[in-house]
């Protein structure tokens, strides 16, 4: 259960730090640097979540926490999944903030119950396993969850790109940051304004 645990906790984890900048930056219009400060809040989670784990495992079991982190990880991920831009910054802040704590409940635990289940001799294997999986996972995430992003951006603007002009580039229909770097193009191209 750990380890299976952990890898989801990755998975999840690489597909928001993989998608989440390209609607912090496209879609909200900030900076690189704004975009980062966003996912600060990601950090204070894991930060307070992680080193207060111990406690609360020795109160409910490591079971108990480790569930419940999962539960705060799904439940930000949800909330993740229907942003839009109408959303106030402050609440996609909170959602960082839960995911991050989720996490911290997740990590710490599980990786101590991996480890401690296997014999002295064996840590160093157990911790290299558990490593790679987190790894493999983590490519996971970004692999599925940037096809998922990319079919579903190309499905929703498919009738409206179709109707863009010849001389728009196929490249500014297959990618949300090539389509806003295409607009002004299309608005106002070189040559003058579209007949």
């Amino acid at each position: 259960m750990s380890l299976t645990a952990v890898s989801l906790a990755f998975f999840a984890l690489s597909g928001v730090t993989f998608t989440f900048p390209f609607y912090l930056q496209i879609v909200r219009g900030y900076s690189t640097l704004q975009a980062g400060l966003c996912f600060l809040p990601f950090a204070l989670g894991q930060i307070l979540g992680a080193p207060r784990s111990a406690k609360m495992v020795a109160r409910f079991g490591e079971r108990a926490v480790i569930t419940t982190g999962l539960v705060l990880v799904s439940g930000a991920l949800i909330y993740l999944t229907r942003l839009s831009i109408d959303n106030p910054l402050w609440a996609v802040l909170v959602a960082f903030f839960v995911f991050g704590l989720g996490m911290g409940n997740v990590i710490a635990p599980a990786s101590t119950v991996m480890q401690n289940t296997l014999p002295i001799n064996r840590v160093g294997a157990g911790s290299a396993v558990q490593n790679t999986v987190r790894q493999v996972f983590g490519a996971f995430g970004v692999a599925i969850v940037g096809t998922i992003l990319a079919n579903q951006y190309a499905h929703a603007l498919q009738p409206t790109l179709s109707a863009l002009p010849a001389q728009v580039p196929q490249a500014a229909k297959d990618a949300l940051s090539s389509t806003v770097a295409a607009v002004p193009q299309v608005v106002e191209p070189p040559g003058g304004p579209l007949e």
